[in-house]
């Protein structure tokens, strides 16, 4: 039951006759929590303090430039929807106060991804499972048009897709790392299935997930890299992950339907045919990159974030994005909040492993915004709760087996 709420949490879903998503929904239920209960405990509430900046800029860029666009105001209360959200969950899973502990909830995370994964694979063999689940859901016409222009090209996913859906599986590999090297894995082969399934998956929804699993890689390489032990352990599984690896890789190639693979490793294909390491999202996004000529639009920006059909200057890279919306103080100021975030979840709880966790997920989501607007905040912030509500009931978060 857990994992469901978890997974309406994690991939928010309109449903047929409803007017909210269910995270909204669960938002709600993190008000009613603080209101009617006070379950929320007041000093969590400072972490807001981390939007100010963000917004405060939004709003100057909105008048100077007299465009009153102010997008980053409405951002900053979607994090605090978000916000209360995470504690709707934290409710649910801090509830339990025995033999639940940091890595029971990452692995729970994992879980729910893979089901998502597992759901799009299945609504991608079985198009009447697609047509039914699609049916019971409504999307706005943007993301309407893009499921149908992309349906048979790509895998989809249920409540998340495209870009979106990459990030939280890129996140996802990270987290397993951070499992393995906690020595929180009992079964590895069936660990390491998961692993790869999430991986190849991932890369049929979106190829933004190669980015988490290079994250993850790196993660792993980089902890204990000098001990003989981790070498030996570390080698051995990712022995094993190629392995799985290339049975993934061949049972793709041999049964789904050819559009599908040549989209997913276009990259890889050019790279054999010498044409190099490239796809057509790669080269579309290098015309992205559009630099502002003038002095002012680096200052306070041009005001302006979206148009009626399209991204204002055609780019759709993070890091542009905010340039070109607020200059560079929203660019700066829009990392401000999930570097609080860390920084009060680090204050909570903190050991080597789960700090170099957290910084190789920052580190993510700045190499994200090269590619696209992105955050893993309903991660952070849920993640921050949980440690905070364990803590504060006296609760052991985790007992790190890596030494």
């Amino acid at each position: 039951m857990n994992l469901l709420i978890l997974f309406f949490y994690i991939y928010p879903i309109i449903f047929i006759g409803l007017p909210l998503s269910t995270r909204i929904l669960y938002a709600l239920g993190g008000v009613f929590l603080f209101i009617c209960q006070r379950f929320i405990d007041k000093r969590l509430f400072s972490v807001w303090w981390g939007l100010v900046p963000v917004a405060l800029c939004s709003v100057g860029s909105g008048i100077l430039n007299l465009t009153f666009d102010f997008t980053f105001v409405f951002y900053a209360f979607s994090q605090i929807a978000i916000f209360f959200a995470s504690h709707a969950m934290v409710y649910v899973f801090g509830r339990k106060k025995k033999n639940f502990d940091l890595s029971d909830f990452l692995k729970c995370f994992v879980y729910v991804v893979g089901i998502q994964s597992l759901l799009a694979l299945l609504m991608f063999l079985f198009p009447a499972l697609h047509d039914f689940m699609y049916s019971i859901i409504r999307l706005n016409e943007l993301e309407d048009e893009m499921v149908d222009s992309t349906y048979g090209m790509r895998l989809q996913g249920w409540g998340s897709n495209f870009f979106g859906a990459g990030i939280i599986n890129g996140l996802a590999l990270i987290l397993m790392t951070y499992l393995f090297l906690n020595k929180r894995v009992r079964r590895l082969w069936c660990f390491t299935i998961l692993y790869v399934f999430i991986l190849v998956i991932g890369i049929l929804i979106a190829r933004t997930t190669l980015i988490g699993f290079l994250f993850s890689l790196f993660y792993l390489l980089a902890w204990k890299w000098k001990n003989p032990y981790w070498i030996k352990r570390k080698m051995r599984w990712m022995l094993l992950v190629c392995l799985i690896l290339l049975s993934g890789v061949s049972f793709i190639f041999l049964y789904l339907d050819a559009k599908v693979v040549m989209w997913a490793f276009e990259m890889f294909i050019n790279y054999g045919s010498d044409a190099g390491l490239s796809s057509a999202s790669t080269d579309r996004l290098k015309e992205m990159y559009i630099y502002p000529t003038s002095l002012k639009t680096y200052l306070i920006g041009d005001g302006l974030f979206n148009l009626k059909d399209h991204y204002y200057m055609e780019t759709d890279v993070g890091y542009l994005r905010l340039l070109f919306y607020g200059g560079i103080p929203v660019a700066l100021c829009f990392f401000i909040y999930p570097y609080m975030i860390i920084k009060k979840t680090l204050a909570t709880y903190s050991s080597p492993l789960f700090k170099r966790l957290l910084f190789i997920i920052f580190l993510y989501v700045l190499v994200l915004n090269f590619k696209g607007l992105a955050d893993v905040n309903l991660f952070l912030i849920l993640l921050y709760g949980l440690l905070f509500h364990w803590v504060k009931n006296g609760q052991t978060v985790e007992s790190d087996t890596y030494e």
